[in-house]
């Protein structure tokens, strides 16, 4: 299944997606991965749970006074994973990226492990390169080397030339100091989330 003629094959497409992708400007795609979870496996079925759930979401934002169908976005569907095939995940996930970014388009992908992280920013920094900022939401800060015997997706990224740029990466996660006194993530910008103002603000 090609990315361009994915949406057809969806039992549940996400709410207000269009039917062409060529008249998208931004593609979703499904990534249901879970192999390297280190808690419990499920998340693969993560996506079309999403695209369930989309039809009790408001397509205005009262906020940004935006509506959904003013921004053309086409869902093509779950990617086939060669499941247990971890190196092969990742580059079907960093392919489909790069072609979706050839074709003009803004990538959403949807999972799934953290994992599926990596090659999505990998192909979005060798398009956008300093340029690219990363807001990182989790309950963990995925900075050390291994966790159980697994490299951890936001370590890979920080490595050797380092496809983060420290000063535009920012993280929303717990984290311990030898973590934070890593060389590659000293410039690494923590940031609080509303919970821990709202506990901060209740003290």
């Amino acid at each position: 299944m090609g990315l361009k003629d994915g949406n057809s094959t969806l039992p549940v497409k996400f709410m207000a997606s269009c039917e062409e992708y060529n008249d998208a400007e931004i593609v979703l795609v499904g990534v249901p991965m879970d192999f390297t979870c280190s808690f419990r496996p499920g998340t693969r079925f993560g996506p079309q749970k999403i695209r369930e759930v989309s039809i009790g979401i408001e397509e205005y934002s009262v906020y940004m006074d935006k509506d959904l169908t003013d921004s053309s976005f086409f869902d093509c569907g779950d990617l086939d994973m060669p499941f247990g095939n971890v190196e092969g995940s990742l580059k079907l996930i960093g392919d489909s990226a790069q072609e979706i970014l050839d074709d003009g388009k803004f990538p959403i992908f949807i999972g799934g492990e953290h994992l599926i992280s990596v090659p999505v920013i990998k192909e979005v920094h060798k398009k956008y390169g300093d340029e690219l900022i990363v807001l990182h939401f989790d309950a963990h800060a995925d900075l050390r080397e291994v966790i159980w015997d697994v490299l951890t997706p936001m370590h890979l990224l920080s490595e050797g030339s380092s496809t983060l740029c420290p000063e535009k990466t920012f993280i929303s996660s717990a984290l311990d100091q030898e973590q934070r006194k890593s060389s590659n993530l000293q410039r690494i910008t923590p940031i609080c989330t509303s919970l821990m103002l709202l506990s901060h603000w209740r003290k």
